[in-house]
């Protein structure tokens, strides 16, 4: 929802007829819900108006916004979590937007309206989209943000000393520029991993798979305890990794997500 200079992590589940989506941000947390069928923003404020109002004092519970941006807006005053402080419905596109910041709630419902550049406009961000296939939910990382928050660097000593050694072996690594992680209704997990250029991407395949079929230093166990790798493919600037969980009950995605996973290392 925002450029790259700003969002971190990007996570997109799917619930019942909606699709939520939470964005870890430099500058804050966004929340957005897209909703099927005609969205009612005088319904959804009044209902947050009451469920506020039976949590705090009337007269405190609501301040409505002022920004032209916004379609309708209110900061929430009761004893919410920090992304629900800020609500912004755009019944036009079917969103409901949730942040921790006011300023940040309205230049990412700018976006949304078209009036600013989006995250899919990134380097990367469509390809690994279309790659990561229809998933239930997915979690992505823009540019640099993958290197930062999914390095061994997060490891201990041990750790990096046995990951280096694995990298050493594995072949040539040149460094993300983007990583999606996709769940698909399977359970199996599409995992993407963009480069510079699509000679970085066909020299990083064979590395990368190996990468992922060996010991897991800084998750523990081995990536074969997790999962089996179905395929690997390299397709223009991505390296498209397609796996099959070892057991069903297995929180794969849960678990690599918050790093480091050496295979993505940059």
């Amino acid at each position: 929802m925002q450029t790259q200079t700003t969002v971190k992590r990007f996570v997109v589940t799917h619930v019942g007829a909606a699709t939520l989506a939470f964005g870890l941000l430099v500058s804050g947390v966004l929340g957005v819900a897209g909703l099927a069928g005609e969205l009612n923003a005088s319904a959804l404020a009044s209902g947050h108006k009451d469920a506020m109002l039976d949590a705090t004092d009337h007269d405190a519970a609501i301040q409505t916004s002022s920004t032209p941006a916004l379609t309708e807006s209110w900061t929430l005053l009761a004893d919410l979590t920090p992304v629900q402080q800020n609500v912004a419905v755009l019944p036009d596109d079917h969103l409901v937007l949730m942040s921790d910041s006011a300023s940040y709630l309205s230049a990412a419902s700018s976006v949304a309206k078209g009036d600013e550049d989006a995250l899919s406009d990134d380097e990367g961000v469509s390809s690994l989209a279309k790659a990561s296939g229809d998933p239930v939910t997915a979690i992505q990382w823009s540019s640099t943000f993958a290197c930062e928050d999914l390095s061994m660097g997060s490891a201990d000593d041990e750790d990096q000393r046995v990951s280096d050694d694995l990298v050493a072996k594995a072949g040539e690594v040149s460094p993300v520029d983007g990583v999606v992680m996709a769940q698909q209704a399977d359970r199996s997990i599409v995992f993407g991993l963009h480069f510079e250029t699509s000679d970085q991407a066909s020299a990083n395949l064979q590395t990368r798979v190996d990468l992922a079929s060996g010991d897991a230093p800084g998750q523990g166990g081995s990536f074969a305890d997790r999962f089996t790798l179905a395929s690997g493919t390299a397709e223009d600037q991505d390296v498209v990794l397609t796996t099959e969980p070892t057991r069903r009950d297995a929180a794969v995605l849960s678990d690599l997500s918050s790093g480091p996973v050496l295979f993505a290392t940059c």
